[in-house]
């Protein structure tokens, strides 16, 4: 039979302990870095090039890209009369009869210049 003084019977305890203290640290150190890694991974979004004129067309039915390549092969002086961007006249009875709302889209339509209209409406002209 053998008899263990306090100190002998201690340190396998704090041997012990050590090892659960350093695993411990490892397991929080490592979720640490995989928390940190994933939250920076999902913010970071890759941008986006500006859509070329052929990537857009392609996505559209053949039906709205002849509308749209209809729309951006006009003269200025189509756009102006189908869109009504000349310049307003003096009369405004017709301005009165819409609400406050459409009368401000209709003044800020009718106020957009060759290159506001050009850049609307893809003409590049």
């Amino acid at each position: 039979m053998s008899i263990f003084t306090p100190t002998e019977a201690a340190r396998p305890n704090r041997t012990r302990r050590i090892l659960i203290l350093a695993s411990l640290t490892t397991v929080i150190a490592v979720a640490t870095w995989a928390i940190a890694t994933y939250a920076a991974g999902s913010e970071s979004q890759p941008t986006r090039a500006t859509p070329t004129q052929a990537s857009v067309l392609s996505a559209l039915t053949p039906r709205q890209r002849q509308y749209v390549l209809g729309i951006a092969s006009l003269t200025p002086a189509q756009l102006r009369a189908a869109f009504g961007t000349d310049r307003p006249s003096s009369d405004d009875s017709v301005l009165a009869t819409l609400t406050p709302r459409e009368r401000h889209y209709v003044q800020a339509m009718a106020s957009m210049n060759f290159s506001t209209l050009a850049a609307a409406f893809a003409t590049g002209h």
